[in-house]
């Protein structure tokens, strides 16, 4: 339990060693053998970045990420999709920057940065494609993580 707690904060950078960012684990979803990590990077007072790395990918297919609402095992609505990742066959990332809203429960837009992330109760899925939405390689926690 200790390590399940643990695997799911991995590090936070104070603002005096440069940009703050925190890292999340990003494990894979049932027997996809794709796992990853999140960095949340802050870019500005009112904006931050999300740069999402996975351990391996299915060459020539575009993964699709988003952030969600709620949690994994109490999922709300699509808050925002991010850039999509071309696979390799091998590790790769994908980053969208300079974020400044996303929708909230209710679906409206509001306004977020690199603090009120934080405070969210969100997830990252990466689904296998754009085709495939219901094949999800891996997800995880982000932000407020009770």
């Amino acid at each position: 339990m200790a390590f399940a707690c643990l695997s799911l904060f991995l590090f936070s950078c104070d603002k005096n060693d440069g940009p703050r960012y925190t890292e999340y684990a990003l494990p894979a979803n049932g027997n996809s053998g794709i796992s990853g990590l999140v960095r949340i990077t802050e870019t500005s007072p009112a904006a931050f970045s999300v740069k999402v790395s996975l351990t391996g990918s299915k060459k020539d297919t575009i993964h699709t990420v988003r952030i969600h609402n709620g949690t994994p095992e109490n999922p709300l609505n699509v808050a925002l999709t991010l850039n999509t990742i071309t696979g390799t066959g091998g590790p790769v990332s994908g980053e969208t920057a300079n974020i400044t809203s996303m929708k909230g429960t209710d679906g409206n837009s509001k306004t977020f940065n690199y603090d009120s992330i934080l405070k969210h109760t969100a997830f990252i899925r990466v689904n296998f494609s754009a085709f495939n939405p219901d094949s999800v390689l891996a997800k995880g926690k982000i932000g407020k993580l009770n």
